[in-house]
């Protein structure tokens, strides 16, 4: 767990930087859904690891579409942490 919380503080402070997902609407509209949710895990408050997941992905899609790299993969590799802990198999890749 502390691993998951380690990754979702590197992406929320990636999203808080000027300018992450800033444009298109879509991607602004995302991340400021899903931002409050990875702000109160971050924070220590307790969650369903499927809503934290579910957030994850969604940033990390915008952030891929955006071409917007690092938060993608630090997005990723938060969402695949996630999957971890909710008992999925991630696949190798």
């Amino acid at each position: 767990m502390m691993e998951l919380h380690e990754r979702i503080l590197e992406v929320v402070v990636l999203l808080q930087s000027e300018g992450a997902l800033t444009t298109p609407r879509q991607a602004r509209d995302l991340r400021d859904h899903h931002l409050p949710t990875l702000r109160r895990f971050a924070a220590g408050e307790g969650m369903p690891i499927a809503d934290l997941h579910r957030a994850l992905w969604a940033i990390g899609t915008a952030a891929l579409a955006t071409s917007d790299l690092v938060l993608s993969e630090k997005a990723s590799m938060a969402a695949n942490c996630a999957l971890t802990l909710n008992g999925c198999q991630v696949p190798d890749g």
